[in-house]
């Protein structure tokens, strides 16, 4: 009995919502300019199985940045590939499909240093009694910097639930 989880990470949201500018470009101090990487992984993961990853995020920005970690469910968005829509708090605990609460951070907040790369460990507890099927969740950080700029369509934490 196989399951598999897709685990998608900040870049991926950022490409689809929030307009980057390019690394070569010259920053102002409202700017961000960040990586993530990996940006996905897919695990084919048994029930009552454990994994343990990493992803290294990092700021070209010129100023630190504090983000808030956060992990939901996403659903793909029909007929256009590479896009998602993350979940809101309230849809993640209808979601049958979100693996969101089965991974875990040891913290919910990541400070960023100016050219510095930063490593979140997660781990992902799968439940005993998980259906097989395709469960999703993407873990992404949120920056916390008041007037940041992040284009028109943006989504700020109080979007998200």
């Amino acid at each position: 009995m196989k399951l598999s989880i897709t685990i998608s990470s900040l870049i991926l949201l950022l490409s689809l919502l929030f307009p980057f500018k390019s690394f070569a470009q010259t920053l102002n101090n409202n700017s961000i300019s960040l990586g993530f990487a990996p940006t996905a992984q897919y695990l084919h993961l048994k029930p009552g199985s454990k994994y343990k990853g990493e992803i290294t995020a990092w700021n070209l920005s010129p100023q630190t940045r504090t983000f808030n970690i956060l992990i939901r469910g996403f659903e793909q968005i029909e007929n256009l590939p590479g896009t998602a829509r993350v979940n809101t708090e309230s849809e993640e605990l209808r979601d049958p499909f979100s693996a969101a609460s089965w991974i875990k951070v040891p913290y919910k907040k990541v400070f960023l240093i100016p050219n510095q790369y930063t490593k979140i460990p997660f781990e992902i507890n799968v439940p005993t009694d998980s259906a097989t099927g395709e469960f999703n969740a993407m873990v992404f950080i949120v920056s916390e910097t008041p007037n940041v700029d992040l284009g028109p369509n943006s989504v700020s934490n109080s979007n998200l639930g």
